[in-house]
């Protein structure tokens, strides 16, 4: 069994389409060659780099998609474990199809996320192919919505929704009436116009709460850098509301 002697670190910098800075850190390894573990890292990072996009949805919101970065959103579930052996359900009880889920894949790591209706699971432990059957069936069994486990496979990406819709921060603001592409400079007006209202509004409410992290697996390093910039979009550590 060969084992890395050497570990090394590097960074790509980026941009996504929102005009948010991202920086890829990925770790590159060698027997005993820095040059050699300098060039792996550094073709991690990039690829990394090229991992994410964010979107704009039809609500407005801003969408994190990622080819390799598994993120599960689930409505809110019945009862966990904790409410089914104590009959008493804690307001962050952790949802049993999970529960199940990680003891059949004990080697598993997954940060666990409120959200305003249900939860969110991202999966730092491996990377995942959108299209294969078995991302499907892990879809499936955590209980993931079928529009979103057939959109996952159509599009080639998982999707995870950063910023919060619009009539959640205020029952009079409404989706944008214009949608992409905007082919005429009204167009563009009239959409900077409605982020004006949009933007203000959303910086007093989160779209994620980070409750915990499951699981006894090591993260990847290409996930690490998915979930630093998740975590500070949706504001998942400020003790903001959800919406």
């Amino acid at each position: 069994m060969k084992i890395p002697k050497l570990w090394v670190s590097a960074e790509a910098p980026s941009q996504f389409p929102d005009g948010s800075a991202f920086t890829a850190r990925a770790y590159g390894w060698s027997l005993g060659d820095v040059a050699e573990a300098k060039e792996r890292a550094v073709a991690a990072a990039r690829r990394l780099a090229e991992r994410g996009v964010v979107t704009r949805n039809n609500d407005g919101c801003l969408v994190l998609n990622t080819a390799g970065v598994m993120f599960v959103d689930v409505d809110s579930a019945g009862p966990g474990l904790f409410a089914r052996l104590f009959g008493k359900a804690k307001a962050d009880d952790i949802p049993a199809p999970l529960t199940a889920w990680l003891a059949q894949n004990p080697r598993s790591l997954v940060r666990v996320y409120r959200t305003h209706s249900g939860w969110r699971y991202l999966m730092t432990h491996d990377l995942f192919e959108p299209t294969a059957a078995s991302t499907r069936e892990t879809l499936v069994a955590l209980g993931a919505d079928p529009k979103y486990v057939e959109l996952t496979r159509i599009q080639e990406s998982f999707r995870a929704r950063l910023s919060p819709k619009p009539w959640r921060l205020d029952a009079g603001l409404h989706s944008p009436s214009i949608l992409y592409p905007r082919e005429t400079p009204q167009a563009d007006h009239q959409m900077r116009e409605w982020l004006a209202e949009y933007e203000p509004k959303a910086e007093s409410f989160a779209t994620t709460r980070f409750v915990a992290e499951l699981g006894r697996g090591r993260s990847a390093s290409e996930a690490d850098a998915v979930v630093q910039f998740h975590d500070k979009a949706t504001r998942a550590d400020s003790g903001l509301p959800l919406a």
